[in-house]
């Protein structure tokens, strides 16, 4: 990811803004672009002003305060709420569904009624399933003409990476947050090799990564690990599925743990070289590059689906061991450690 295609690290909204205005002036807008921050930190508003501003018809472009113009007929209808050429992806119940994304699609299809823009905004991009996930990826490799998508996430740990990889970054997690992130990390006595790992799990809380590395969440990694990348799988499968669900917490770390080992494996297959330093497990690469070997995208796609239905039976209150023999009996039906 290029750097002029982030904002500076520590930006607000309107500093925001201004990379998004430089791209409207050079004309060289991206058809997509991924809002990362954390809760709270003004990614709806920053969105709301995007939106107004790629539709206005008389926008101020200027260096330091960009923004709509807030008179002419789309400013009035983008503030009303009525403006044609806006659409919202929101998720039905827990997840974004891939009938939503189709129906998306449908209307993207069509040139835009009003504006010379039209602008897509998925709220909560976190939430897209498996299945809608895979969809939006057709969008975004191909974005219709005129049509701009702003996806809003705390984090970019339950997207695919193809996903994010087609998007240009917006930022707006404030400076200090890394800092005090490593700081805390370091006092509380943590591995710095661990640092990306619990970063990514704990959405780049400190607090929150604390407390999953004091709740065994580095014991719970190490045991799936192994369950994956050993030969003798069928032997471990008993031990493992019993550890990553007694107590009923440790389910819910190890589909954390299973999540980044997902992404990771994506992210290795998508890119061949120079990849350590993107992965979340950056500590484990070298057992993840080999894990690659073994699988493929349909595969990890399918995992995906699975662990969302686990997540929904757990909600249910499921046996969390069962929910853990569903994930790790997965592992032994479609994948074969090659030696």
């Amino acid at each position: 990811m290029k750097t002029d295609r982030e904002a500076p690290s520590g930006s607000n909204i309107d500093k925001c803004l201004v990379l998004i205005a430089r791209a409207i002036r050079e004309h060289r807008l991206s058809h997509a672009y991924l809002v990362v921050g954390p809760p709270g930190s003004g990614k709806k508003e920053f969105m709301e002003k995007c939106a107004g501003l790629l539709l206005c018809n008389a926008p101020d472009l200027s260096s330091h305060t960009p923004g709509a113009c807030m008179s002419c007929n789309s400013c009035h209808k983008f503030q009303k709420r009525v403006h044609p050429d806006v659409l919202d992806l929101a998720p039905q119940g827990r997840y974004i569904k891939i009938g939503q994304v189709r129906e998306m699609q449908k209307i993207l299809s069509f040139a835009p009624l009003e504006s010379k823009r039209r602008v897509c905004t998925i709220t909560d991009a976190n939430r897209l399933n498996a299945d809608a996930s895979n969809a939006l990826l057709k969008t975004l490799e191909e974005p219709p003409e005129g049509t701009y998508l702003l996806l809003a996430a705390t984090s970019t740990s339950r997207l695919l990476p193809t996903i994010v990889s087609r998007c240009q970054i917006i930022s707006i997690r404030k400076r200090q947050d890394r800092k005090n992130f490593d700081e805390k990390m370091t006092g509380a006595g943590l591995p710095m090799d661990a640092m990306p790992f619990l970063g990514y799990v704990s959405d780049g809380n400190p607090e929150i990564a604390v407390q999953l590395a004091d709740a065994g969440l580095m014991d719970i990694r190490n045991i799936i690990m192994q369950f994956l990348t050993s030969e003798y799988r069928e032997v471990l499968f008993f031990t493992a599925s019993h550890a990553i669900s007694h107590p009923r917490e440790n389910i819910d770390m190890a589909i954390k743990v299973l999540y980044s080992i997902i992404r990771d494996l994506i992210l290795i297959m998508s890119h061949k070289d120079n990849v350590s330093s993107l992965l979340a497990n950056q500590d484990r690469a070298e057992e993840l590059v080999k894990l690659a070997q073994e699988t493929n995208y349909d595969s990890l796609f399918s995992y995906r689906r699975l662990m969302e239905q686990v997540e929904l039976y757990l909600e249910r209150n499921v046996n969390p061991e069962m929910t853990a023999e569903m994930l790790l009996t997965y592992w032994l039906q479609h994948h074969t450690v090659t030696e």
